[in-house]
């Protein structure tokens, strides 16, 4: 399993990772059986920014969750399961960290589909809601 990390605040103390499941035949159609590489991407956030915008961070970090106790690398990890768009993800991230230069101004309708089921999950919607 390979992981690739993403700096959304280089101070970070959270590592936000998702799985990304990637296939080796891409033009294959869905349903067949092609081998799969799995893929880890990291985002390293920070805490404070995420508890801000994240009713439900705020809640993990704050009790006795696994998530609320650093790790052995220094960072807390919250991990997330393979169903979301990690490129809606990664916005959602950007956003709540006030990286909004990097936001595209026009995006597909399944990325934006995708973005309001990340802000749905987190419970970010204020922190997202001048975006929409």
């Amino acid at each position: 399993m390979s992981t690739m990390r993403v700096q959304i605040d280089p101070a970070g103390d959270v590592l936000v990772i998702l799985p990304v499941i990637k296939s080796t035949a891409q033009s294959d159609p869905p349903n067949t059986d092609t081998p799969e590489t799995r893929v880890k991407k990291e985002f390293l956030c920070s805490k404070t920014h995420l508890t801000l915008a994240s009713p439900r961070a705020a809640k993990i970090f704050s009790s006795n969750f696994k998530e609320a106790s650093k790790e052995a690398d220094g960072f807390h990890h919250w991990e997330f399961e393979g169903i979301f768009d990690v490129k809606a993800f990664e916005l959602v991230l950007k956003i709540i960290h006030g990286k909004t230069r990097e936001i595209p101004q026009a995006m597909e309708l399944d990325l934006l589909a995708g973005i309001a089921s990340i802000v749905d999950d987190l419970e970010c919607h204020d922190a997202l809601y001048f975006f929409s």
